[in-house]
């Protein structure tokens, strides 16, 4: 037998410095597989969804003619009489059993009042008789009633934090 010649000390080195950038490489990919398919802990779920901005009102009528118009207003301009074109949404609803349910939706927290009308014959208007005075039943949030002529903004507004609600007592109309 020959004895084998002796392997220098730098050659040890560099296979030895080859295997380990070998095996760190690939002990890399594998975090990296593991890391992109496995849940973190930084990872957390989606939110919530923001809760439906609704408000809803519940109007009683004596009768069940013509159409309900329910106005809603963000401030005194046009309150509570101008609900066509001062309000920012309005809706003309058919009553059902002496009942009416308004919704608007979509709406940002803020301070509101709400003005109704039972529009008995369906002629889009609030008939009035000798001085003004409405023939048709009316009525507006909080229930709130004028002082010789239509109750004032600040008398009928309310608070709307925003979320799903509705109004404490129904819209009593007055015929």
């Amino acid at each position: 037998m020959t004895p084998s010649a002796p392997t220098p000390h730098f050659a040890l080195r560099r296979t030895a410095r080859t295997a380990l950038d070998a095996g760190l490489s690939a002990l890399a990919s594998a975090l990296c597989v593991v890391a992109l398919t496995a849940p973190t802990h930084a990872q957390q779920p989606p939110p919530p969804p923001a809760p439906e901005s609704r408000l809803t009102a519940e109007i009683h009528t004596n009768s069940d003619r013509g159409f309900v118009v329910c106005a809603l207003f963000a401030n005194a301009t046009g309150f509570p009489s101008d609900g066509a074109t001062r309000s920012i949404a309005h809706l003309r609803l058919r009553p059902a059993r002496h009942r009416v349910t308004c919704t608007f939706a979509g709406l940002t927290p803020g301070t509101y009042a709400i003005s109704v009308f039972h529009d008995e014959d369906s002629d889009g208007e609030l008939d009035t008789g000798l001085f003004g005075i409405p023939t048709e039943g009316w009525g507006t949030s909080r229930n709130a009633h004028g002082t010789m002529g239509p109750p004032h903004w600040a008398d009928a507004r309310f608070a709307y934090r925003g979320g799903a609600i509705r109004l404490r007592e129904p819209i009593a109309l007055n015929y």
